[in-house]
């Protein structure tokens, strides 16, 4: 009869301690930092200030048992997500989403983004071609081809425009990078930067 309990009750013993393990180590993030603090580490890594944003929302999180903050901001004419460690403040990851704006203003931003873009402000119907779209996205990522592996350019077209999805993962500093480039502008649309799930 002792034989049996033991071969039931010590399996059994070492199913609830693993369980309460994980449920300890889930239940317990570690939040070094403060909303604030995580706040102002998101808007330093977009290059911007407190006036010149609108938070929308910053809530505690986890990401694979990691103590996290998930911060959403916008400004006039872009919407930004951030994933900071709320332990060491580091960027695991950011989304930038730019507004559809009137093609005047955003041809006035073409020229910083676009390194070798063959549109003029004049001729809105030619389009850039798949290498610019990829090349404006490394530049922007400050990568080189060589340095990438992944690496995708598809044209789409979603909600009346028409754009370049390039995608590509640096493995050097484990991340994966996803771009969604206007096709006729150069203008980069979407960005997203988040680490690599092996």
């Amino acid at each position: 009869m002792k034989k049996r309990v033991l071969k039931i009750g010590l399996p059994l013993l070492v199913l609830i301690a693993v369980i309460g393990g994980v449920v300890f180590a889930y239940a317990w993030p570690r939040y070094k930092l403060s909303e604030q603090q995580a706040q102002a580490i998101a808007l330093k890594h977009a290059g911007l200030t407190a006036s010149d944003v609108t938070f929308s929302s910053t809530k505690k999180d986890r990401d694979n048992f990691k103590a996290t903050y998930e911060i959403e901001f916008y400004t006039a004419d872009s919407e930004y997500d951030y994933t900071i460690d709320a332990t060491d403040g580091s960027v695991l990851g950011y989304d930038l989403e730019k507004k559809q704006t009137s093609t005047s203003s955003s041809a006035s931003t073409s020229s910083s983004s676009a390194p070798s873009s063959e549109t003029t402000s004049g001729d809105t119907d030619q389009e850039i071609t798949a290498e610019q779209a990829k090349a404006i996205a490394l530049a922007d990522a400050g990568l080189d081809e060589s340095a990438v592996i992944n690496l995708k350019v598809e044209k789409d077209f979603e909600h009346g425009v028409s754009y370049y999805e390039v995608d590509f993962d640096d493995p050097a500093a484990g991340l994966e990078y996803d771009y969604a480039i206007d096709s006729v502008s150069g203008d980069i649309l979407e960005r997203s930067q988040d680490t690599l799930i092996d």
